[in-house]
């Protein structure tokens, strides 16, 4: 395959802990503990263990560095001689180990754009998957394992996302060439495709299960056997508003209904589940995001800002507080290390819950 170098055009600020004259946090559990400024809408924002990844629609992509605070903003990039802009950059992942970043773009035709980012200042693009890639909500990038074959390869990775009536899986190789040392990819068939048959916002899955946030469809699950066989939907039900993302923890299914705040189903039985809510909430705004860590689930919810829940008990889960004055208009949300990392219109807002 040909490979075409990336020479990134970044901008590198410096980003130190909460500012003076920053909005001092009054939460007694969501405390406020770091500020970032953005200069696009935070659509999707992925925490990893050393850096915390951003899609800025118009703004293109950040890069902020957990210990330090210092932020890379890829505004633009060069192909050979040539240098376009990056626009309508709305989901992001990211695999650390390997230095490999995903990226979707919506141009003239939907893409999923690979770079290799081991080296931040000078990143090198691998690849673009186009065709059958449109209209993606969720993106998300996973370590399959060695190759089989192939005494140079590294690993071999499989990309996955949720789109316009379908939930997809491909897959490619990452090699080090024997003679120039230099990072190239190899495209191997996708491993699985699910017809929804209607959009997917959000997704989630255990070890036999998928669990689709289908929007005014309501919820789908769906046997992984179907990526093999064929279309297996083992229950379909509908929520109050419409759904958004959807998070499995044990037997209990917590889905953010966008207007209608956020829900929680007994399905225990994946064939039967019981579509009365055993826990509901409103919200200020528009719910739309989820996360999970350990014994709590944060929501975000655009105007309302951050919700967070102790889910210890997944039967019954309770809401601990909010935060909407640091937050801002929250798009996106994740947890990790006992930190929530909410992305809004123009800033990435950290709270530890103490």
């Amino acid at each position: 395959m040909r490979k075409l170098i990336l020479l990134l055009m970044a901008v590198v600020i410096l980003v130190g802990c909460a500012k003076a004259g920053n909005p001092v946090s009054t939460n007694e559990v969501l405390v406020l503990s770091d500020s970032v400024p953005l200069n696009g809408y935070a659509r999707d924002v992925e925490v990893y263990e050393d850096y915390i990844v951003i899609a800025e629609d118009k703004a293109g992509l950040s890069l902020v560095n957990r210990s330090s605070g210092e932020r890379i903003w890829i505004t633009s990039v060069s192909i050979g001689e040539e240098s376009k802009e990056l626009v309508d950059i709305n989901n992001v992942a990211y695999l650390s180990e390997f230095g490999i970043l995903a990226y979707t773009e919506s141009l003239e035709a939907d893409q999923i754009n690979i770079v290799d980012v081991s080296d931040f200042t000078n990143p090198a693009y691998m690849s673009t998957i186009l065709g059958g890639v449109s209209g993606i909500y969720e993106l998300r990038l996973e370590v399959a394992g060695p190759p089989e074959q192939g005494a140079d390869s590294v690993a071999l990775f499989y990309y996955s996302f949720a789109s316009s009536g379908y939930l997809k899986k491909g897959g490619f190789g990452y090699f080090v060439g024997v003679e120039d040392n230099v990072l190239n990819l190899g495209f191997i068939p996708g491993n699985g495709q699910l017809n929804a048959q209607n959009d997917i916002y959000g997704y989630d899955e255990d070890e036999d299960y998928y669990y689709l946030a289908s929007g005014q469809r309501g919820v789908k699950i769906m046997s992984k056997l179907s990526e093999d066989i064929g279309v297996i939907i083992n229950s379909e039900f509908d929520v109050a508003g419409e759904a958004l993302d959807a998070v499995i923890i044990g037997n209990y299914l917590y889905v953010a209904c966008r207007q209608e705040g956020i829900k929680v189903f007994d399905v225990t039985d994946r064939n039967s589940p019981v579509i009365e809510p055993l826990y509901e909430r409103s919200t200020s705004g528009l719910a739309s995001d989820l996360a999970h860590e350990g014994n709590y689930l944060a929501l975000a919810s655009t105007s309302g800002g951050v919700y967070l829940f102790n889910v210890s008990d997944p039967s019954a889960p309770s809401y601990i507080e909010k935060d909407s004055s640091n937050s801002g208009y929250t798009y996106s949300v994740s947890i990790k290390d006992g930190y929530v990392f909410a992305g809004a219109r123009d800033k990435l807002t950290i709270f530890e819950i103490k």
